[in-house]
């Protein structure tokens, strides 16, 4: 999945005319990094496999814990926010789908901000539970924290962004190439909801979502 979705970046990169992409596939579970050179993925000539050294040339990209369904708390004396890596799946999900998470996460801030249309999820086909999200980032996050719901859970998503955000800038540094000069591919299911926090907080200055996003990798 993620070397197709940089081969599909790599080929509209091309036409686009553009040198430098960064890309950002969100799911649920983990957001994957990769860079687009000149035209051409990212390679690296060795990796390990089960702890085992292996010669072979292969496209290069990275994971995080950082997605849809990526749980939030507080922890320690000094209830610190903190964000994944471990995810509630798709079942039981995000407190919203009403499938017994008891935990909130990110899909439950982006319903109670209002970026997620309840009565619009799936197009339509799921409705998702907006107070049940509200409830459990309440009785998690707002109340120890005295915050509002709604700040409670914007401090959610701008956590995921701030995480998510370092790994890219340390990613494309590593390459030698710098923030200001790439442009940020976006897309996996949840591409277009956290595009603009992460690219924003990494300082890149353009990026491009796509509506076959969702099935980015398919295309590539």
């Amino acid at each position: 999945g993620p070397a197709a979705g940089l081969l599909g970046a790599a080929f509209l990169s091309r036409i686009y005319g553009l040198e430098n992409i960064v890309t950002v596939d969100i799911g649920g579970t983990s957001t994957d990094i990769g860079l687009v050179l000149k035209g051409e993925p990212s390679y690296n000539e060795e990796r390990k496999i089960s702890g085992v050294p292996i010669r072979e040339r292969f496209i290069e990209s990275i994971s995080i814990g950082g997605g849809g369904s990526s749980k939030a708390r507080l922890q320690g004396s000094a209830k610190q926010l903190k964000v994944g890596p471990d995810s509630a799946g798709a079942m039981p999900g995000p407190a919203c789908f009403g499938l017994g998470g008891n935990i909130p996460t990110i899909t439950d801030a982006w319903v109670t901000l209002g970026y997620i249309d309840p009565d619009y999820f799936l197009g339509g086909k799921k409705k998702l539970d907006a107070a049940k999200a509200k409830a459990i980032i309440k009785d998690r996050i707002a109340g120890p924290l005295n915050m509002t719901i709604e700040q409670a859970a914007e401090a959610m998503v701008n956590q995921m962004y701030v995480q998510s955000a370092q790994s890219v800038e340390e990613f494309i540094k590593s390459k030698g190439v710098v923030a200001k000069d790439v442009t940020m591919f976006a897309f996996g299911g949840a591409g277009g909801l956290g595009c603009g926090g992460i690219a924003k907080a990494a300082g890149i200055p353009t990026m491009y979502v796509f509506p076959f996003g969702a099935a980015f990798c398919a295309f590539g």
